[in-house]
């Protein structure tokens, strides 16, 4: 009867440690579960950064070439339409008259190669210097623009996605750290279950509890702050 008395206290300590082995083991998994997609999320953002790297590069690089040949056509048809101005004045003040139709006529072919170079320009970004009411090609617009409709069909800021990965990778640390608490914890219960001396059992027992829940909150919290 007496054998019977002591037994039934520590059937229920394996019993309980049992049970705190398998919330342990199941809780451990949960942690990993939760690191591999923390993982596969930041490996994800940074895939999307380097997308959107790319994106940026192709853009300014695009941009960079329409504005450079937009500004070179520009320069071709002021040279074509001042060396017209200066045709004009020269053949205005010219005593023969075969001169001053010569004059003109070589007016007018660099007034058509004027505008046949401004016709490659595009005409939205041409506006007019209020000083001396010359057109100029706005090219702080043209860039704006451009950027600006890059941005509405695809991402070319790369910083937060690259910061999205970092945070990510910086959950999977936290919660790598409450993974190490978890296998403490389990290891501790085991050590009780197996350990012959009452008092290093509940010793084990108790610090294993303790560690179990710290690590378990702390694991929890990572979690919902994602």
């Amino acid at each position: 009867m007496g054998d019977t008395n002591v037994g039934r206290p520590r059937a229920r300590f394996k019993t309980a440690v049992a049970i705190m082995i398998a919330a342990a083991t199941v809780a451990g998994a949960f942690v990993a579960w939760r690191i591999s997609v923390e993982g596969g999320k930041a490996d994800s953002a940074d895939a999307q950064g380097l997308a959107a790297a790319l994106n940026s590069a192709n853009t300014a690089i695009s941009v960079s070439t329409f504005m450079s040949n937009f500004l070179d056509f520009f320069v071709s048809y002021r040279q074509h339409l001042l060396a017209a101005e200066l045709l004009e004045k020269e053949a205005s003040s010219a005593a023969s008259g075969a001169r001053r139709e010569s004059l003109r006529q070589d007016a007018r072919r660099e007034r058509s190669l004027a505008a046949t170079a401004r016709a490659y320009i595009d005409a939205d970004y041409l506006e007019v210097d209020p000083a001396d009411g010359r057109e100029y090609f706005n090219g702080n617009r043209f860039w704006e623009a451009q950027w600006a409709d890059a941005r509405a069909r695809m991402p070319v800021d790369e910083q937060p996605f690259f910061a999205r990965a970092d945070a990510r990778r910086a959950a999977c640390r936290r919660l790598a750290l409450g993974m190490v608490g978890l296998g403490a914890a389990l290891f501790l219960f085991v050590a009780a279950n197996a350990s012959i001396r009452r008092r290093f059992r509940y010793l084990f027992a108790g610090t294993g509890v303790l560690l179990f829940l710290a690590s378990g909150a702390f694991a929890v919290l990572v979690t919902l702050a994602r």
